[in-house]
């Protein structure tokens, strides 16, 4: 059974009581069943979605009538979306007819279910907590320039921002979701100065000083050279056609021993021409161009930069795509799902129950590299 068959079956419509169609859907069980045994009971006859489950979603399922262990960021990234996305505009609701709730053209309606799944500000899943591990390494600090290409709707630059007090400019390929983020630092701006005689976050104020996000073409990047600190690209390289133009413009913007982070998913060698490989990019919503490791490195050596590491991260990855589908579900137990969510919602499980599908097989991996600029 697939993640949008379950979640098909298993979520309730909210309308203050049980649902007809559902209980129909799910028989007996599922109208007499609390939520979190009927999704367990589908986990435990899923072998390859057990497999991957954590401890702490598997604790979370079993426990009926408590919601999910989470960190204060991910309690307040997630109950936080629906009202930023009320702010800019847009109240969550199914995508217009033609669009694709998946990705594509980044509408407000898309952008809400997705930050109602992963949280505010985000568009991918792990959160906060992710973005701290991955940066980790990095040594950031007070008034550091940070280089933030893909930076999407700004989430993780904001949480970047706010660890290390680092000044961080982002570059987003899409329009829509560059301005979603802007629109979110001008709320964030605007709460720090109210004149309604609450007391307001300091660091609500100078976020919308240190994180600046702008829409750009991130094949034909124009940046200053030899000023950013360090450089960080999350799942870009498999969206660009031309990667090496990226990586040579990263390597001329960056200080001498800078270093260059990159997230993300690789083709496993030997795969590249595999029916899953071609399955996978057949199915994603938007034109992609994914590598090998093997022509990633290549191509950053080219551009000058020394390799310094490797991770492979793949398990971390669909760890954070299974606890963001089970927070999910067990947060919408008692409320349901509103009716013209749920289908959008469905569509954006088909799209990561194919991306867990092609790391099952194997044939993609996500993985870490940090590289560096040298002395030169």
């Amino acid at each position: 059974m697939s993640l949008t068959t379950a979640l098909k079956k298993f979520l309730p419509i909210a309308s203050g009581g049980s649902d007809s169609e559902t209980d129909a859907r799910s028989g007996d069980f599922g109208a007499k069943t609390p939520l979190h045994s009927r999704l367990h009971v589908w986990w435990r006859t899923s072998s390859s979605w057990e497999d991957a489950m954590t401890n702490d979603v598997r604790r979370a399922t079993r426990r009926d009538g408590q919601s999910a262990a989470r960190s204060d960021d991910e309690t307040d990234s997630a109950s936080g979306a629906r009202s930023a996305m009320e702010e800019r505009g847009s109240g969550v609701g199914a995508a217009a007819p033609g669009e694709d709730p998946a990705g594509g053209h980044w509408s407000p309606a898309r952008i809400a279910i997705h930050e109602t799944l992963f949280g505010n500000g985000e568009i991918r899943p792990g959160g906060p907590r992710r973005t701290r591990d991955i940066v980790s390494g990095l040594s950031l600090g007070k008034n550091m320039n940070v280089l933030h290409i893909g930076a999407e709707l700004g989430g993780a630059a904001r949480v970047i921002a706010m660890d290390h007090h680092c000044r961080i400019t982002g570059f987003e390929a899409d329009p829509d979701l560059a301005r979603a983020a802007m629109a979110s630092q001008r709320i964030a701006k605007s709460l720090g100065n109210a004149n309604d005689g609450a007391p307001r976050s300091k660091a609500s104020i100078d976020l919308h000083d240190l994180v600046r996000v702008s829409h750009a073409d991130l094949e034909h990047l124009t940046l200053e050279a030899k000023s950013y600190d360090c450089a960080i690209a999350r799942e870009v390289l498999h969206t660009l056609g031309d990667k090496a133009s990226l990586c040579r413009a990263v390597f001329d913007a960056l200080k001498p021993n800078a270093s260059f982070l990159i997230t993300d998913y690789f083709v496993a060698e030997g795969a590249e021409n595999s029916p899953q490989s071609h399955g996978w990019i057949a199915r994603e919503p938007r034109s992609m161009y994914p590598c090998t490791f093997g022509e990633a490195r290549k191509l950053l050596t080219d551009a000058g930069f020394q390799l310094r590491s490797v991770a492979n991260i793949t398990p971390q990855h669909r760890s954070d795509i299974f606890n963001s589908f089970a927070r999910f579900v067990v947060a919408h137990e008692r409320g349901g799902v509103a009716p013209d969510l749920i289908e959008p919602l469905l569509e954006l499980a088909e799209l990561w129950t194919n991306r867990v599908a092609a790391l099952d097989a194997g044939t993609v991996e996500v993985c870490k590299l940090v590289a560096v600029r040298g002395k030169a």
